[in-house]
C-alpha cells in the first residue's frame, strides 16, 4: 500500500468486524424508535399548543392531525 508520499507503508492484519448480539442490536433499534416517538410527541404537543394560543379570542376551531 502507498501513502501520499509515495513510500511503502506496513500492512494492517485484517480484522473481522465485531457484531452486537441480536439481542442487543434490537434493544439499541427499539430505544431509537421510543426516542424518536417521544420527540414526533413533543414537536406535535407544541404543535396544538401554539395553534391554540394563536386561535384564542377567534371562535371556534378545527386542528387536523398531521
Amino acid at each position: 500500500m502507498l501513502d501520499l508520499d509515495r513510500q511503502f507503508m506496513e500492512k494492517q492484519p485484517n480484522k473481522p468486524a465485531v457484531k452486537a448480539p441480536p439481542k442487543e442490536t434490537f434493544a439499541r433499534a427499539l430505544n431509537r424508535v421510543r426516542s424518536q416517538i417521544d420527540i414526533r410527541n413533543d414537536i406535535m404537543r407544541a404543535s396544538l399548543e401554539t395553534a391554540q394560543r394563536l386561535q384564542e379570542g377567534r371562535g371556534t376551531f378545527m386542528l387536523y392531525a398531521f
